[in-house]
């Protein structure tokens, strides 16, 4: 590989890992609510209607009601957001700098505008919002909702045999594909269960990946083994994506086909690559061999 397109790949990582870096939205909805009620109990009594001496200070009343209510429940989000800022704005360096209100120029104040301006520079609409509410009574299938991935949100965060695991640690990108994190979810549990992580975690005990008379993943799917809770998990994923057993499986494929890609391109050991193209392995043979998944995916037509 010659300089320039070394050069150009790692500037290519490096924007995936940073600029490009997409994680959970939840923390920025939670961010909009807070700010908004922060502004709402900071202003609201010093712009009342009833307290305006003239016309402009009525409209700059109303505007601010109107937009702080709506950055507070997240209807049109981002554009509540920008009208905040700009009132903000006007508030602290027209009214406050120039006209001498008092309390308006502060330098908190301008944090205020600051962080209402970030907010509305981010996609703060998606999580914990009527936006979001909308989009998903409007979504005619799940390729429609806008993302909202809880890559930092505790409740993927499990404890077990005295170690923190992350159950979806990957970096959400703008492709979507169904049931993706519920397989994440199910097959790491499974994992665990098996003693799996540890093992790979472990790497100067032993250069074998894993030891042969451990089942793959794929066989557990298969088998009548496969824990009631990961079933019904699976089953209901599928249903509520709508897909049928031929499309969940191709779904499974994808999933398993792009954990192994993404490790591989972070240039991680073959202890962490290997299990996912061992699945692999398992789900073509099964489906060679005319498996459906049934017992997984639960009834429905393929």
């Amino acid at each position: 590989m010659n300089p320039i397109a070394m050069a150009s790949a790692r500037m290519a990582d490096f924007l995936r890992w940073g600029a490009d870096a997409q994680g959970s939205t939840r923390p920025l909805g939670l961010m909009r609510i807070a700010i908004a009620t922060i502004v709402f109990v900071r202003f609201a009594n010093e712009v009342s209607l009833y307290q305006g001496d003239s016309l402009s200070f009525v409209l700059l009343g109303l505007a601010f009601f109107g937009l702080t209510s709506m950055m507070l429940v997240g209807f049109k989000a981002q554009a509540a957001c920008t009208g905040v800022a700009i009132t903000l704005m006007t508030m602290h360096f027209y009214m406050g700098k120039v006209h001498g209100y008092p309390g308006w120029s502060s330098h908190h104040i301008y944090i205020l505008v600051v962080s209402v301006c970030l907010l509305a520079l981010s996609p703060c609409g998606r999580s914990f919002s009527w936006d979001r509410y909308r989009a998903l009574a409007q979504a005619r299938d799940a390729r429609d909702i806008p993302p909202e991935h809880g890559d930092l949100w505790p409740r993927n965060i499990l404890r077990h045999d005295g170690h923190w695991w992350l159950l979806d640690f990957d970096t959400f990108g703008r492709t979507q594909a169904p049931m993706y994190d519920a397989f994440h979810l199910v097959r790491s549990c499974w994992a665990l269960r098996q003693g799996r992580l540890q093992r790979v975690s472990r790497l100067t005990q032993s250069p074998v990946w894993f030891p042969s008379r451990l089942p793959s993943w794929i066989d557990c799917l298969r088998s009548s083994a496969m824990k009631q809770v990961e079933r019904h998990t699976l089953a209901w994923a599928r249903a509520r994506q709508g897909l049928t057993r031929t499309e969940a499986v191709g779904a499974l494929a994808f999933y398993l086909i792009d954990m192994a890609a993404r490790m591989y391109r972070r240039q991680l050991r073959m202890q962490y690559v290997e299990p996912y193209l061992n699945d692999l392995s398992a789900l073509a043979e099964c489906l060679s061999a005319g498996e459906t998944f049934a017992g997984a995916f639960g009834d429905a037509a393929s």
